[in-house]
């Protein structure tokens, strides 16, 4: 990796970066605009121009460009030629320009280098059936194709089995088209007329979730199973009455004795398209008293293409897309079978690791698609979630399930869900839920996701009344993990949205569309106010990343609030909110600073004031803020000095021991940018350097007391007077030598 490229477009010293590459560097989460072909081309030459390495550039599959030829071997040519240190290999079919533009390079023929393996593999699969004379003959139409020779041989291979002659075996042969893509429709069509009868929609249900699984999803989810491609292509119907309750024996006996049949036959169906592989990414087993092991056996079978090229043709090709438009399917129907299957395979093995792949697929259904069903289907799945519910906002004035319903309805951004169930909540209950949505997805979860249209949902029912309430959150500040450190804040519904707005906002994530300032603006007071205050906090707990919040003050007292966070720095700020010629905006004014240790804040002055204004606007998130404000916090503490006690101090010190971390040496407190800068001085003090640590120094004898409670420092006492012994001096006066 050039490391020294992003130096370059900055400083631009030859005035050669293009300015829509240079206006690409922006801090994380900013917006840019698409980028056109010219633009992606001025940049391309200014890397390779400007990069201290050489390159080599692999493009593969220039056939399969279907217009412009000429423009993209022009390009190829140009880059070739102008540039000494890039080299460029291109893979083609022998088709037309390329043949004849290329063929004065160096080339490589693949079915030269493949031939014989091709051969061998078509041999070993054919040479038991009647077949076996067409071994070379498919070797020869491959070209080198690998994929090709692979989908035709078992094509005859199944033939031969089920029991067509020589002659049929010759005619379906000879019926192959030589393009990938004209094989693919040829082989669908033909098996999609051999079982008219009774259509299955399998490979529009397998391509939906692959491409769904490719966008949204990681691991397990990702995987379609054969246990979901079964109830997915079922009538549904029965499925979906049953979900209020749960499935009962009679359906599942089914639905097994369906895994054993299908399982023949749903290759063949897909004309050899897909392969059924071992699931490797869910290993969960199934209890001993489970007794439907075709069930158990589907469930541990992945369905996938063959090839890519198989997903690639029904995506982007025009026959691929006329042969899923066949089988009468919308994607959103589709969608909508995968998300019962899935629920359905959660309530046969209801494990929590899968109920994330649920959601997500319940998340694509869009409104006007939805059914009451569909919400039955998944409320089914929250009731087991209620134990340890993975949110850093909880509502306490909303009961535990309510709690885990919305938490996974809006950190799964499930626009058509969560607007069903908010319709059928009465009205004195319905704000909050909204106040609590809004927040939480600020906060933590949607923006990112495909379903970008849940505040927007929402934006409706945050009306005046809503704003205006009264709201309890729970703001959890470690958890995942099982800390209980957490506190209540009741404000306005207006408040915890502005400030988790502020949070966002802060840390450079993606922001929402609507203008959410504006509508609190608008219609915090019902009348339309020039600016709007709130009190909140930023609380950084050291050792913690993710305890970094910008937050509404507690309901607890201020110093009782700063005693639990303990270890962790707050800052107690106001946000004002205001209208402006360019919009909505906002502003941080920061009041008091309650070092992690004290218990309790310090009255900040006017440049302290400043100071942090400055760093906090310029930062590109609160921990990078946090960072470059080490030596004002420092200096804050040094104002109040004289009202700190040594115990106070030995606290603060105690409790900043990484980001930032604080020392205390030569009788002051100081920064240290490094850790093996504060290991080194705990070493120090290990070591009793009295000349360095005076013991008689009463806030690091406070110190030496704090690292007794420690294990590794339980000797340091007797270290300390050792140390005492061997180097102090036996006269008196210690002066000197402490000087």
């Amino acid at each position: 990796m050039d490391e020294t490229l992003v130096d370059k477009i900055r400083e631009n010293k030859d005035s050669e970066a293009p300015q829509s590459l240079r206006s690409c560097l922006v801090p994380p989460g900013s917006r840019t605009q698409t980028w056109t072909d010219m633009e992606l081309k001025s940049w391309f030459y200014y890397l390779i121009t400007h990069s201290v390495f050489n390159f080599c550039l692999l493009i593969d599959g220039l056939d399969e460009v279907p217009n412009n030829r000429d423009n993209l071997l022009d390009t190829i040519r140009l880059i070739a030629d102008g540039f000494n240190k890039v080299k460029i290999c291109c893979s083609s079919r022998r088709e037309s320009p390329f043949e004849q533009i290329l063929q004065h390079n160096p080339s490589l023929r693949l079915e030269d280098l493949n031939y014989e393996d091709i051969k061998k593999y078509c041999y070993r699969r054919l040479h038991t059936t009647r077949a076996r004379r067409y071994v070379n003959t498919i070797t020869s139409r491959a070209d080198g194709i690998f994929l090709w020779a692979y989908i035709v041989t078992e094509e005859l291979r199944n033939a031969a089995n089920n029991g067509d002659d020589e002659g049929v075996l010759k005619r379906r042969l000879d019926e192959c088209p030589g393009e990938m893509h004209k094989l693919f429709t040829f082989l669908v069509e033909r098996q999609d007329k051999f079982y008219a009868k009774d259509p299955k929609p399998y490979l529009r249900l397998i391509e939906v979730a692959t491409r769904r699984g490719d966008n949204n999803n990681h691991g397990a989810d990702a995987v379609l199973t054969f246990f979901e491609l079964l109830v997915a292509s079922s009538a549904q119907e029965e499925f979906i009455s049953r979900f209020p309750k749960s499935l009962d024996a009679s359906l599942l006996a089914s639905l097994d004795s369906e895994a054993a049949a299908l399982k023949t036959n749903v290759v063949a169906r897909c004309a050899n398209l897909v392969e059924l592989v071992p699931n490797r990414s869910d290993l969960q087993s199934y209890p001993e008293e489970f007794a439907y092991k075709e069930l158990v056996n589907a469930d541990r079978l992945e369905v996938r293409f063959i090839h890519r090229s198989v997903q690639d043709f029904l995506m982007d090709s025009e026959e691929g897309a006329a042969l899923l438009r066949s089988y009468n399917m919308t994607e959103q129907n589709a969608v909508i079978r995968l998300t019962i299957a899935s629920v359905t395979r959660f309530l046969a093995t209801p494990y929590a690791s899968r109920v994330g792949k649920s959601l997500k697929l319940g998340s694509l259904i869009e409104a006007g698609f939805w059914a009451e069903n569909g919400t039955g289907a998944l409320d089914i799945i929250f009731p087991t979630l209620q134990a340890h519910p993975p949110f850093d906002v909880l509502c306490p004035q909303l009961s535990p399930l309510e709690n885990v319903v919305f938490g996974f309805a809006t950190s799964f951004a499930m626009v058509a869900y969560t607007q069903a169930k908010l319709r059928a909540l009465d009205l004195q209950k319905r704000p909050l839920v909204v106040g609590f949505s809004s927040c939480l997805y600020l906060r933590a979860y949607g923006l990112g996701r495909e379903s970008s249209g849940f505040l927007a949902m929402l934006e409706p029912y945050l009306s005046l009344t809503s704003l205006t309430q009264n709201l309890t959150l729970r703001y959890i500040l470690e958890p995942f993990t099982d800390i209980d450190f957490w506190f209540s804040a009741t404000c306005p519904v207006w408040q915890h949205l502005a400030l988790a707005f502020t949070n966002r906002d802060f840390e450079g994530l993606a922001m929402p569309e609507q203008d959410l300032l504006g509508l609190i603006l608008g219609s915090a007071s019902g009348v339309r106010q020039e600016t709007l205050r709130v009190e909140g906090c930023i609380i950084h707990g050291h050792g913690f990343e993710s305890i970094l919040q910008i937050l509404p003050m507690p309901d607890e007292a201020a110093d009782s609030f700063t005693e639990m966070i303990g270890g962790g720095d707050v800052l107690r700020i106001h946000l004002s909110i205001r209208a402006s010629t360019q919009g909505t905006a906002y502003s941080v004014y920061f009041a008091q600073y309650a070092p992690g240790g004290l218990g309790r804040f310090l009255e900040l002055g006017q440049t302290h004031i400043d100071s942090l204004q400055q760093i906090f606007v310029g930062a590109e998130s609160l921990q990078d803020a946090f960072q470059a404000s080490e030596e004002c916090l420092v200096a804050i503490i040094k104002h109040h000095w004289d009202s700190l006690s040594p115990k106070e101090i030995a606290n603060i010190v105690w409790y900043h021991d990484e980001d930032p971390s604080f020392i205390f040496s030569k009788g002051e407190l100081q920064v240290v940018k490094y850790q093996s800068e504060r290991q080194a001085w705990e070493e120090g003090l290990y070591e009793g350097e009295m000349h360095r640590y005076p013991v008689d120094d009463p806030v690091v004898s406070e110190i030496i007391e704090k690292m007794k409670l420690v294990g590794t420092w339980k000797n340091i006492e007797e270290r300390v007077a050792k140390r005492l012994a061997t180097t102090l001096p036996e006269s008196d006066d210690l002066s000197s030598e402490q000087e």
